[in-house]
């Protein structure tokens, strides 16, 4: 079995699942229509929204990424309960390969998805380059929810229970706009405050936010690192 075998057998079991194929496709194209059509509507008829557009992009794309991670998580746990992942530990594809490409194609998925959202929803007036250090910043959360549900969920019902508590949990960040600026830091250890301070910053003051994504990228890739280490000891023991 090679990866593009792999990448086929994926896509038509997203297919065959009607969740995954509506957390794959429907849901990322209804909240990219929400983003470009609805908000500005409802910042027509209530103005006191106007101004709070770099958090409604910002909340939108979350959800689209940790839909991919949702997806790819839920299909790592169904692969689980058919024993699929033992006996990937016999097969050519070796069990390194296989990890690699599953939060791969989370990431690239989550990549591709952000960066439409940031680049083409229209809610902000943000350049290319930055969209696509933005869009990075945000798909690295789609491996670590794929990561974190498929090592601590053991079995789908759980898994989906996890995601909607991962949800709340990656929300939480929005609040440190509301609090005063000295203690806006104490959600920094969510790694998504980084990627919500990151828009805001470009959509704003319109400059690049060097902190927002080196601090972003060092704790979304150091929570990567503990959950992967987490997963291989979970689901390769």
């Amino acid at each position: 079995m090679n990866l593009l075998q792999l990448s086929v057998t994926d896509f038509r079991q997203i297919l065959r699942e009607q969740l995954l194929w509506v957390m794959f496709i429907v849901a990322p194209t209804a909240q990219f229509a929400l983003a470009r059509w609805l908000v500005p509507v409802l910042i027509g008829y209530f103005p006191a929204l106007d101004g709070y557009q770099p958090l409604f992009v910002g909340a939108f794309t979350l959800q689209v990424v940790t839909g991919i991670g949702f997806v790819v998580a839920m299909m790592l746990l169904d692969e689980k309960d058919d024993g699929v992942l033992s006996a990937i530990q016999v097969l050519p594809i070796s069990s390194g390969t296989f990890i690699f490409y599953r939060l791969f194609m989370a990431t690239v998925i989550g990549l591709f998805f952000a960066f439409a959202m940031l680049y083409f929803s229209g809610l902000i007036n943000i350049t290319f380059g930055q969209s696509l250090a933005g869009a990075l910043l945000f798909a690295m959360i789609s491996p670590a929810v794929t990561l974190f549900m498929s090592s601590f969920g053991d079995n789908k019902v759980e898994g989906l229970a996890m995601y909607k508590g991962i949800n709340l949990v990656l929300l939480l960040p929005i609040a440190s706009f509301f609090t005063p600026p000295q203690s806006r830091y104490l959600f920094g250890f969510i790694p998504d405050f980084w990627s919500f301070h990151y828009v805001q910053e470009v959509a704003t003051n319109h400059r690049f936010p060097w902190l927002d994504l080196g601090a972003g990228l060092l704790i979304h890739g150091l929570l990567i690192y503990l959950l992967l280490v987490q997963f291989r000891k979970r689901m390769f023991r």
